[in-house]
């Protein structure tokens, strides 16, 4: 699964969406307290685990990874909004923490793309 979202390719992010969006969307849920901000948060943390893939080197196991990136990406909102969600959180999450290029930037579009099209397959 990790060298098919290395590659960007479609089943990859698909069989990540499909094996951890749930389990991430039920943590955010618990974390926040609120569906809403959970689902951007979730939305966010796919991102972030898309533009960051390449950062995984095995030391440790996947999940404890995608928990980091769970656990940066919630920190963040937390810091950057002060507990308001904004509308866009992607958007938020890629001005603030990456180097805002075309490509993130068409890149976030595909995830986000890909997330409302599986919207609700998580609960």
């Amino acid at each position: 699964m990790v060298s098919l979202i290395r590659e960007r390719k479609r089943e990859g992010f698909d069989l990540l969406y499909k094996t951890f969006a749930a389990p991430i969307y039920g943590l955010l849920c618990r974390m926040t307290g609120d569906k809403a901000v959970a689902e951007n948060l979730l939305e966010a943390t796919f991102v972030s685990i898309c533009n960051n893939v390449d950062t995984y080197t095995g030391e440790l196991s996947f999940c404890t990874w995608l928990l980091q990136q769970v656990r940066a990406v919630s920190r963040r909102h937390v810091v950057v909004n002060n507990g308001v969600v904004y509308s866009d959180a992607i958007e938020l999450i890629l001005i603030g923490s990456y180097a805002h290029t075309a490509a993130k930037s068409n890149q976030a579009d595909n995830v986000k793309a890909l997330i409302r099209n599986n919207k609700g397959s998580y609960r």
